[in-house]
């Protein structure tokens, strides 16, 4: 046994955690109704949310560096708490470093509660672009 798990729990605000780290996903043929109506009772609904809007993000830097694969990006989007539940708005905070640590931009941005999967999507977008637009054309130079 292990007499510590965890030292220091870092927050969000301390250290951004990498697009969709700590969701599971699974995936089956679109065909397979079985399936599906499995999966369907294990769901959640937020982590989906989540997990579109976080990939969004990625998907809009993505091809941005002048190396190959992606530039280092994180993103977390979560729940505000409301009434001492997560029934409030909705949180994605992102950012856009250099390799070296050097350089980084960061922005959040705010949802509704009534957030649907597509309007995450498109926040993370959004979002994407503006950290983008914000590290300018010079960033990874």
């Amino acid at each position: 046994g292990k007499d510590i798990i965890a030292g220091t729990i870092l927050s969000s605000q301390i250290m951004l955690p990498g697009c969709c780290q700590g969701i599971v996903a699974v995936v089956c043929r679109s065909n397979d109704k079985e399936t599906r109506s499995l999966l369907q009772v294990i769901d959640d609904r937020d982590a989906r949310i989540a997990a579109g809007a976080e990939r969004a993000v990625l998907n809009a830097v993505d091809g941005s560096s002048p190396w190959e694969g992606r530039p280092p990006t994180a993103a977390f989007m979560s729940r505000m708490l409301e009434g001492g539940e997560s029934e409030g708005g909705w949180k994605l905070d992102a950012l856009l470093a250099r390799p070296d640590g050097s350089k980084i931009v960061r922005k959040s941005v705010m949802y509704s509660s009534k957030c649907e999967p597509g309007e995450a999507q498109e926040m993370g977008r959004e979002l994407g672009d503006q950290l983008l637009k914000m590290a300018g054309s010079r960033f990874f130079t």
